[in-house]
């Protein structure tokens, strides 16, 4: 899970962890100001995540969701943060207002500026 991830880069606070045997899942709860974003991984994983495809076009035309969006204060900052992280990094800075890489799980992740 990539619970440390999400609250070094992104200021997330990790608010709880479980697990729900029935779904087979544990689980993270992280906030950030109004914004919750909960993590889940299965016991016993069956699909291959994303970690190898380094196409965002590919990465976008999977049916169901196929990324989340998070927002930050320096947009520069942060891709140069993430690429000394050796974060697969998608895209460069488009437009100066969003980049695309992948969670250290292979979810492909949105970079958007404030």
């Amino acid at each position: 899970m990539a619970v440390n991830w999400y609250c070094q880069n992104f200021g997330f606070s990790e608010q709880k962890r479980f697990a729900k045997q029935e779904f087979e899942i544990s689980g993270a709860v992280l906030t950030n100001e109004d914004t919750m974003l909960e993590l889940l991984e299965p016991f016993h994983p069956i699909l291959k995540n994303n970690k190898d495809v380094k196409d965002l076009t590919s990465l976008l035309r999977k049916t169901g969701l196929n990324h989340i969006a998070i927002q930050v204060n320096d947009l520069k900052k942060t891709y140069d943060t993430l690429q000394e992280q050796n974060t697969p990094l998608i895209t460069n800075i488009i437009s100066n207002q969003f980049f695309f890489c992948l969670d250290p799980d292979g979810i492909p992740l949105e970079v958007k500026q404030k």
